[in-house]
């Protein structure tokens, strides 16, 4: 693994608990240095087959 695909796991694996506490999608691509929410859709999508929205609403209440 490169440097920058471990660098960008890491900003995935920390995006995914975020949404899973359930912060929005906008906060948690500012917090990931995401250069906005579609760019941390298609690398999330592409890292764990769905989308941002779609994980965190599977940990709603």
């Amino acid at each position: 693994m490169t440097p920058a695909a471990y660098r960008l796991a890491l900003r995935l694996a920390s995006a995914r608990s975020l949404l899973k506490r359930g912060d929005t999608v906008a906060d948690v691509a500012y917090a990931g240095s995401f250069s906005d929410q579609s760019h941390l859709g298609r690398l999330f999508r592409r890292a764990y087959g769905t989308t941002p929205a779609a994980y965190r609403s599977a940990f709603a209440d």
